[in-house]
């Protein structure tokens, strides 16, 4: 999401004898920090799987869409029919969706309802904040490894870029405090 010519602000660096090593450093981390959001940074259409039996359905990424054309679809793949929009309703800030019949219970099955929706952060009210956060959240990753980076790191490790995927396996703490609220759950276990 950030730039160079913001990255070598940000770190107050002059010069392009560090480009090679910020750039790779750019492109680690800003993937490792999107694959880690529990939703696309720009609103797509998404489709998932779900298990049927409760009192609802949840979709995994939320907010979802709800205006004209952006319709959730949900397909029962049991008896091969789209469900009645009468049927259900849906919680865009939640993700739920309610079933509207007498047991008010979706009907039993495994994987039994494929639901496609239009989910990202970009539905969001407070979207350029969130964006704000996802790009301090990268200048302070790469502030931590630029500045603490092995004098043994040698320049020919740094252009096979292992290196750098090493070095972003994981999150560090300081960088999910900043991205609070805006993380996949299940991407701690």
């Amino acid at each position: 999401m950030n730039t160079l010519a913001d990255t070598k602000a940000w770190l107050r660096v002059t010069g392009t004898s560090e480009d090679t090593l910020i750039t790779a450093l750019l492109g680690g981390i800003d993937a490792t920090i999107k694959a880690n959001l529990s939703n696309y940074i720009v609103a797509v259409e998404d489709s998932v799987y779900l298990d049927g039996g409760g009192e609802h359905l949840r979709l995994p990424r939320v907010p979802v869409s709800e205006e004209d054309g952006d319709e959730i679809v949900v397909h029962d793949d049991i008896y091969n029919v789209d469900v009645d929009e009468d049927m259900y309703r849906l919680v865009p800030t939640t993700g739920q969706i309610f079933y509207k019949n007498e047991a008010t219970l979706w009907p039993t099955g495994a994987k039994r309802y494929f639901v496609t929706y239009k989910s990202g952060f970009s539905l969001r009210d407070d979207y350029d904040d969130v964006v704000e956060r996802i790009k301090l959240a990268e200048l302070v990753w790469i502030a931590d490894i630029f500045f603490n980076r092995s004098a043994s790191v040698s320049k020919e490790t740094i252009d096979e870029v292992s290196w750098v995927f090493d070095m972003t396996a994981d999150l560090p703490k300081n960088v999910r405090t900043i991205l609070q609220g805006l993380l996949d759950v299940l991407s701690d276990f």
